[in-house]
């Protein structure tokens, strides 16, 4: 992906009137290039937790079928990571830097069952706590400086549209 793909993405945004709209658009844009799905959303504190919600999500309804009864968010590193940097990064980097639990092992082997390979994730902090995170989920290791520039830029405004939608 380059920044003349984020580009042609971020000029369309207009026209979409809803989240679902622009996750579809997004997946459209990054799915020529390796990426086999897309998820945007974000996370609050409630006085029973944190909670995520999705903007879009276009993972394979297997997928997230088993994301949810699984409880995987729970297991997910990337949305914890996500809660403590502003910096995108990538799933092959944190697992390769942190020590996993026997839960996140078992999702990580579950996940590349899909054949994932990796995922590109950008933060996005509001004031007040909330945190959006929109993730690329490719079938390639994402080691590409500009890919992920085009990622980033798109990810941002993507997410920026769908909270401007109401979600």
């Amino acid at each position: 992906m380059k920044l003349d793909d984020s580009l042609l993405f971020i000029e369309s945004l207009p026209k979409y009137q809803t989240s679902q709209e622009v996750g579809a658009a997004f997946t459209s844009i990054i799915a020529p290039h390796g990426f086999l799905m897309a998820s945007c959303g974000g996370s609050r504190e409630t006085p029973s937790g944190r909670v995520w919600d999705f903007f879009f999500n276009t993972w394979p309804a297997e997928l997230l079928l088993g994301y949810q009864k699984n409880d995987y968010v729970r297991h997910d590193p990337m949305p914890s990571m996500a809660r403590l940097t502003a910096e995108p990064f990538t799933w092959l980097e944190l697992l390769a830097s942190r020590k996993r639990t026997q839960n996140q092992i078992e999702f990580n082997e579950w996940v590349r069952s899909f054949g994932v390979v990796d995922g590109y994730a950008v933060p996005i902090h509001s004031p007040g706590g909330d945190v959006g995170l929109c993730v690329s989920v490719a079938s390639h290791p994402i080691e590409d400086s500009q890919e992920r520039l085009a990622l980033h830029m798109a990810s941002l405004y993507a997410y920026h549209r769908c909270r401007a939608l109401g979600g």
